[in-house]
């Protein structure tokens, strides 16, 4: 009985430094293709087919370029054959139902955070059983929306917290690895300090004067995911940042209050809570507090109590 070694997980999470990760993943491609073992086989994928040629194209760009390369291999609109290996190299989008049978030696997902699903990852990262040690996944994305369609945790967001768990000794997993830039949870988005924590071409092949610009005229939670690199719960925002956080009070419920309660219950693993508002019968701003939530998954007096004095 022989057992292989498990396939290798690379997760990469950046901001502005497209140029060089872009390089860096055509070229992983290539080599694999060029190098690989015989009967190779090559994948992008993305979230949509355009996305998945981007890192496809520079491979192909490379090949027409050079006489010698362009004489080992059939080029095609999406997809690349080395007759004399048997290898190829082919573009994938979303549409998971279609892919299985593969059986990949290298995959390389780009923009992990648009796919709408796990469903891809996970036939493609199964499919790479059978090729053992031999088999690579390379994951490249920014920060997105926490959820996907299925209103779960998406794959990107649960690759993150899984390389948080092994960078602390939590999960011991040697075939993973992660390499993670992002300014923290809860810094400025308008601070040029964020920015640099979360870029390191910033100043170099970034540009400072494009984020000074750009952050006049981009929504919160868009110039938060694509520049510092910062997981968001929901990417339209009807609040600032901060705004609701600085409307905490310590006011207490008293039995002479009169109140309205609301309650937002749930039937698929999401959170219900209980809420009160006050009515008030001057100026005073409403107050409102949490009663009760209810969490999956969640042991009971987990979440915080706070109350919010609701300004005008």
């Amino acid at each position: 009985m022989s057992v292989q070694a498990p396939p290798s997980v690379v997760f990469g999470g950046y901001s502005e430094t497209y140029c060089g990760s872009l390089a860096a993943r055509q070229d992983e491609g290539f080599r694999s293709l060029l190098t690989g073992p015989k009967g190779g086989e090559v994948y992008s994928c993305a979230a949509d087919k355009d996305q998945a040629r981007i890192v496809f194209g520079e491979a192909k760009k490379m090949l027409e370029a050079d006489p010698d390369l362009s004489e080992m291999a059939k080029i095609y609109r999406d997809a690349i054959e080395i007759p004399s290996t048997g290898s190829v190299y082919r573009v994938l989008s979303a549409e998971a139902f279609t892919k299985e049978g593969l059986s990949p030696t290298m995959v390389i997902f780009d923009e992990l955070h648009a796919q709408p699903d796990r469903e891809l990852f996970d036939v493609m990262q199964l499919a790479q059983g059978a090729r053992g040690s031999l088999a690579t996944m390379f994951c490249i994305t920014t920060a997105g929306q926490k959820s996907d369609k299925s209103g779960q945790d998406s794959i990107a967001y649960k690759l993150y917290q899984y390389g948080q768990k092994v960078a602390r000794g939590e999960i011991d997993d040697p075939s993973f690895f992660m390499a993670w830039w992002e300014a923290e949870a809860d810094a400025d988005y308008k601070d040029p300090k964020t920015w640099a924590d979360a870029n390191p071409g910033y100043g170099d092949i970034n540009d400072i004067s494009d984020f000074e610009s750009t952050v006049l005229r981009t929504p919160e939670a868009e110039f938060r995911t694509k520049r510092c690199n910062q997981w968001v719960s929901s990417n339209l925002t009807w609040l600032p940042s901060g705004k609701w956080d600085e409307l905490e009070s310590d006011r207490e419920i008293t039995p002479d209050d009169e109140l309205i309660i609301g309650f937002d219950g749930s039937f698929s693993g999401d959170t219900s809570v209980l809420v009160g508002c006050t009515i008030e019968k001057d100026d005073t701003p409403p107050h409102l507090f949490l009663i009760k939530a209810w969490e999956s998954g969640a042991a009971p007096g987990a979440l915080p109590k706070r109350n919010h004095a609701i300004t005008k």
